[in-house]
């Protein structure tokens, strides 16, 4: 029983990373590095002007969620 449990929470857990992973999508307005938090704010108005709900910096590079 316990292990049956432990499956199911497993494939929660893998179900909720692959949605998050396809939600994010590179800006193709956003110029530069990502790399403070001046630019992190310019990512998310960027990503905002692009119709999506928020942007993020993440590896130097700014993305947008769906």
């Amino acid at each position: 029983m316990e292990r049956k449990i432990l499956l199911v929470l497993c494939f929660f857990l893998f179900a909720l990373t692959v949605a998050q992973g396809r939600c994010m999508k590179m800006s193709s307005r956003f110029v530069g590095l990502c790399t403070g938090p001046l630019e992190s704010q310019v990512c998310d108005y960027t990503c905002i002007g692009e119709g999506y709900p928020n942007g993020t910096c993440f590896s130097e590079v700014c993305y947008c969620s769906c």
